[in-house]
């Protein structure tokens, strides 16, 4: 019995020590950079960079040299020089992007088909059919956005979500969850916002939300900078990039002409929140 416990002490030790020159000998030495990089970073692991953390990032900026120094999208304009300075990479600018809400049902006075009294989840009211919106591309305001979000940047609203563009920073969790794409990403200094995002006809509109894009086509056709379009699914959409580099001379031309009223100054339609009062009131 003795003899046993012996032998099996002995087999344990070997092994503990078998293992210790192991991890010596196979042991990989990790970049001082990635730890100062990390440190570097706001802290945030909301993965809006596309890694799952900071330190993820931070690993991945010194290991893969394609990966830019621009994908925090939580720092200040000054953290990509930073990361630079410390990577040995180029510095890049970073343009801050906000969640844009692309729905007004409350305006469009749209109906509720049925009373939902089930798990309260978009995702889950999406599963069936149409929701319980007449409208099947309405923002259904259960909070998927919101419950992911890891800035208190958002909150629902009689039945709506609301973004505080202050307190968003553009991390993308809640266009990732939101499943009728209700949501996007855009600059902070875009121009024009488009508070509908139905792929119905016109007829079909025109009897469900009393504010919907009935694809006039009015704003395409006014735009100087030619920034609005339809996209493949036949949803209004405008490219940025050309609205925000033609400038304002145009007097935002295509909020002038929609019938609808469903394109606005983006600029106006978000009101931001102070943040030290938005994580109160969120709370």
């Amino acid at each position: 019995m003795i003899q046993s416990v012996l032998s099996l002490m002995g087999l344990g030790i070997i092994a503990s020590l078998v293992l210790a020159i192991a991890s010596r000998i196979f042991a990989v030495e990790e970049n001082p950079k990635i730890e100062i990089l990390t440190e570097a970073l706001p802290g945030a692991n909301c993965g809006g960079c596309g890694y799952a953390s900071c330190e993820g990032y931070a690993t991945a900026l010194v290991l893969d040299g394609s990966v830019p120094t621009t994908k925090c999208v939580v720092g200040d304009s000054s953290l990509p020089q930073t990361l630079a300075t410390i990577s040995g990479k180029e510095a890049g600018s970073v343009t801050k992007q906000i969640a844009f809400r692309h729905c007004t049902k409350r305006e469009g006075n749209v109906a509720t088909t049925y009373q939902y009294h089930g798990y309260a989840s978009c995702s889950s009211v999406s599963t069936f059919d149409r929701g319980f919106d007449a409208c099947k591309y309405s923002c259904l305001g259960l909070g998927d956005c919101v419950a992911v979000c890891p800035f208190n940047a958002m909150e629902i609203v009689n039945g709506l979500v609301t973004i505080y563009k202050d307190l968003c920073t553009g991390c993308n969790a809640c266009v990732e969850v939101c499943p009728r794409d209700v949501l996007t990403l855009a600059p902070v200094t875009a121009r024009v916002n488009i508070l509908c995002s139905t792929q119905d006809k016109a007829k079909d509109v025109m009897n469900t939300c009393e504010v919907g894009c009935i694809s006039c086509s009015k704003c395409v056709k006014a735009c100087p900078a030619d920034a609005v379009s339809f996209d493949e699914y036949h949803r209004i959409r405008i490219d940025h990039a050309k609205c925000i580099a033609y400038g304002p001379s145009c007097n935002e031309v295509c909020v002038e002409v929609c019938p609808r009223d469903i394109l606005r100054s983006a600029q106006a339609d978000y009101t931001p929140k102070l943040a030290n009062t938005a994580k109160e009131e969120v709370a």
